[in-house]
């Protein structure tokens, strides 16, 4: 099969080599082998691991891709991994991954035609398990939201395109653009949708987002990395933009 299109792909990791390798295997199988890609961007923060785990999940994605670019930063911030991984996606489009999600679906480059069929869209989504082919809409919005004394307040009649950091493909140059505008130490969804970052969410308001389903309407992608967190004893918290996983405390 002839790949035309050349893609970048960004990868958000924590250190978890387990989540790494199932995610990364899945995707190689079904969807790497369809595509001519570029370039590897990777960030491999220290989430929920130590500096082996840190060590072991850039050597899985050497093991791939030797070539990769990889940061592994002495601090988790995941606002500031996509912003650094995204600087550096310029001329393709991005193919933009996170560790804790599979791939159960082939996927091939065919897909890339639909940023050339529609000029207003930024982002092709893949399908999850809470999405339904019947009933979901094709494009996806959000409520748009204002606030009044502190106070965030959703508009029910006003909708704007979504804004997301799941796996998703990205228009090329789409990325860099966001990227420049993002604020790193806050959370890349919420300061688009809480009114922290009025310019990002100036920009993406101009885009699309579609979902992209299998050639059967089968959802693509699966969430492995809820049960994960629960297993080792982690919950998320918000604090100031920012989404926090902090381990839960244990009652003595």
């Amino acid at each position: 099969m002839k790949k035309n299109t050349p893609i970048d792909v960004c990868i958000v990791s924590g250190s978890r080599p387990f989540l790494l390798e199932a995610m990364l295997e899945s995707f190689q199988r079904n969807l790497f082998v369809n595509f001519q890609i570029r370039s590897m961007f990777a960030n491999v923060d220290p989430f929920m691991g130590d500096q082996r785990d840190q060590e072991k999940c850039v050597e899985l994605i050497r093991d791939r891709f030797p070539e990769a670019v990889i940061s592994s930063p002495s601090k988790s911030g995941f606002g500031a991994a996509v912003k650094r991984l995204w600087l550096q996606a310029r001329d393709e489009p991005i193919l933009h991954l996170e560790d804790d999600w599979i791939l159960k679906e082939k996927v091939t480059d065919a897909v890339l035609d639909e940023f050339r069929e529609d000029g207003r869209l930024g982002m092709l989504v893949l399908s999850m398990d809470k999405h339904d082919a019947e009933i979901t809409p094709k494009y996806l919005t959000r409520r748009k939201e204002i606030r009044i004394f502190g106070q965030r307040l959703p508009l029910p009649f006003w909708r704007v395109n979504a804004f997301g950091t799941s796996p998703r493909f990205l228009r090329s140059g789409l990325a860099n653009r966001f990227a420049k505008e993002m604020i790193p130490d806050l959370d890349p969804e919420k300061q688009v949708f809480r009114g922290k970052n009025k310019q990002l969410s100036a920009l993406h308001e101009k885009w699309r987002s579609k979902l992209l389903w299998s050639s059967d309407k089968k959802t693509l992608i699966s969430d492995i990395g809820t049960v994960y967190r629960e297993e080792h004893g982690y919950r998320k918290n918000e604090l100031d933009g920012m989404s926090v996983w902090l381990p839960e405390e244990k009652s003595s």
